[in-house]
């Protein structure tokens, strides 16, 4: 009983170290020139986040709490485990849970008459406006390495150690630590969005639910594959993809037919998340 408690308060160190890992830069340059914190836009603010962020894995890395394998499934050695099987797994999985959503944005491009060379004109343009927004590097690229060696490749292995908990437990557990790193934003959307406290509370209690589930998903890649990248991958796709807004699907005068391939991508996904 020691041990557990002990694990779970090092496991809520390394999920608070590594809050004050990306907010620290913001703060001591706010505090240095004598104002409020910079927006999270500001291009000052990402480059310090993003510097945290990167810095904070290896750190753990440092103290030997970081691993690139989950406990018991690292050597397997099987397609399905390997680095780019996983790779595959999550773009089929992902793809499948946004299966209703893409075929709307499918629908959309259609609808404009842009044809398919023009709809790849305007994806190369969308991905070269992407390249040059330090926004997007952040969410796309820093945000899923960083929360990734965190919050998987440290919290999981973390949790089962000296029996602390089963795989399972670690696995269910360390997305709730991933979930509440995310609490922090209240006071943000409070600063920089005008809102309410209640309003503000209201967003973080959705975000802290999604961002769990997705730790779960996230999880289950880990252990499956045998590593990082799948996950690594799935977050970067679901931060690209983003919420899906069910409401815009609702709207949409195929909504029917959008409907059905939601109910069908997830529940394929379902039965994905099944199998040995």
């Amino acid at each position: 009983m020691v041990a557990t408690a002990s694990t779970a308060l090092q496991a809520l160190g390394v999920a608070g170290g590594y809050v004050a890992a990306v907010r620290a830069p913001g703060t001591l340059l706010a505090a240095a020139g004598g104002g409020l914190p910079r927006g999270r836009d500001d291009p000052w603010e990402i480059l310090g986040t993003s510097a945290g962020a990167l810095f904070y894995p290896v750190a753990l890395a440092r103290l030997g709490l970081l691993s690139l394998d989950p406990p018991g499934r690292a050597g397997d050695g099987t397609a399905a485990r390997s680095t780019a099987g996983g790779a595959a797994l999550a773009v089929i999985q992902v793809g499948l849970i946004y299966l209703g959503p893409l075929m709307h944005a499918a629908l959309r491009e259609a609808r404009k008459g842009r044809g398919l060379a023009g709809a790849a004109r305007a994806g190369l343009q969308k991905v070269s406006a992407v390249a040059a927004d330090p926004r997007r590097w952040r969410d796309y690229v820093v945000a899923p390495v960083s929360e990734e060696l965190c919050f998987r490749g440290c919290l999981v292995p973390l949790l089962q150690k000296n029996g602390a908990c089963s795989p399972a437990a670690a696995g269910a557990l360390a997305p709730v630590f991933f979930g509440a790193a995310h609490l922090h934003h209240a006071t943000r959307l409070r600063r920089e969005g005008g809102l309410t406290w209640r309003a503000a509370f209201t967003r973080v209690a959705f975000m802290f639910a999604y961002t769990t589930v997705f730790g779960w998903y996230a999880c289950y890649l880990y252990i499956r594959t045998g590593g990082l990248a799948a996950p690594i991958l799935a977050h970067a796709l679901c931060n690209v993809l983003e919420v899906p807004d069910f409401a815009a699907l609702a709207r949409d005068s195929q909504r029917g037919a959008l409907a059905v391939t939601t109910a069908a991508g997830v529940a394929v996904f379902a039965g994905c998340l099944a199998l040995p």
